[in-house]
C-alpha cells in the first residue's frame, strides 16, 4: 500500500484501472492500521491482492529471493529508498508487480506498461485458496487446508467458530486449519502452540476439537519441548513393543 500510494500520488504512474480501483478501495482499509479484520471495510479486498513472489510472476524474485523473504525485502528497500528520498524512483519491474498485485484483487491482470497487453507476457497467477463465506452454512472440509484442496469427506466437516479474521498467516483464521507455535528461545519449555480444531484426526476421537474453544478466543497452550517437562504434563502414555 505504502508503495502503491507513492506510486499514484508521487510519481503519478499510471496504475491499471483495476489496481487503481483497488487501490481506492483499499485506503480506508489502509488508514484503519491493515488489519486481516473482516469487521473492517476492505479487508475482503486486501485478501484478494496476491503477495505471490517467484521469478514466474516478477523478475525481482531474482534480485531479492522467492517466496515471502524475498518479498519482505523488497518492500523492505523500497521503504528505506522512499524514507530517503520522498520522490523516489521505481523500475518498471518494481512498478508492474505492485500493479499486477492490487489489479489480482479485482482478478484482474494489467497490461503492459504501455497499455498494450502483448507488450508483457502473461505470467500464470497461483490459485489462492478462498475463505469460507459467513454464516450457517460456513463448513471446515475434514483435513482441509490452506492450500485449497478441498475435504477428504463432506461427512466429516465442521462448523468452525465465528472467527474475523480471513488472513491464513494468522491465529484466528477461517481460512484453514493453521498449526501455530510460538518459542521464546531462551526457555524452551515455555513454548506455546495451537493446532485448531484439535489434536485428533479421526471424526470419532474425542480430541478432534479440542483447542476450538482456545481457536475462537486466539489463545494458546502450553507446548514444552524438553521430555522432562513434557513428561509433567503428559495425560496418557503408550508402550510401543518393539
Amino acid at each position: 500500500m505504502r508503495v502503491a500510494l507513492h506510486l499514484r500520488d508521487v510519481l503519478k504512474a499510471g496504475l491499471s484501472p483495476g489496481a487503481a480501483a483497488a487501490l481506492a478501495k483499499l485506503e480506508t482499509w489502509h488508514k484503519a492500521g491493515c488489519r486481516m479484520d473482516r469487521a473492517i471495510a476492505g479487508t475482503e479486498t486486501a485478501e484478494g491482492v496476491s503477495t505471490f513472489f517467484r521469478l514466474m510472476a516478477t523478475p525481482l524474485a531474482g534480485k531479492y529471493g522467492g517466496g515471502e523473504s524475498g518479498l519482505c525485502r523488497f518492500l523492505r528497500d523500497a521503504q528505506a529508498r522512499i524514507e530517503k528520498d520522498p520522490r523516489a524512483a521505481f523500475s518498471a519491474e518494481e512498478v508492474a508487480f505492485i500493479d499486477q498485485s492490487l489489479a489480482s484483487a479485482g482478478g484482474a491482470v494489467p497490461p503492459g506498461r504501455d497499455g498494450n497487453p502483448a507488450s508483457r507476457p502473461e505470467r500464470p497467477q497461483p490459485a489462492r485458496p478462498q475463505p469460507a463465506p459467513r454464516g450457517p452454512q460456513q463448513r471446515m472440509g475434514y483435513f482441509d487446508s490452506l492450500d485449497g484442496l478441498g475435504t477428504l469427506d463432506a461427512q466429516g466437516d465442521l462448523r468452525p467458530p465465528d472467527l474475523s479474521c480471513v488472513d491464513g498467516a494468522t491465529i484466528r483464521s477461517q481460512a484453514g486449519q493453521s498449526y501455530t507455535q510460538y518459542v521464546p528461545l531462551h526457555d524452551v519449555d515455555s513454548a506455546m502452540s495451537l493446532l485448531p480444531p484439535g489434536h485428533g484426526e479421526r471424526t470419532d476421537d474425542p480430541y478432534r476439537t479440542s483447542t476450538v474453544k482456545l481457536w475462537e478466543k486466539g489463545q494458546l497452550h502450553p507446548a514444552p519441548l524438553s521430555r522432562e517437562a513434557v513428561e509433567k504434563i503428559a495425560a496418557e502414555r503408550v508402550t510401543l513393543s518393539r
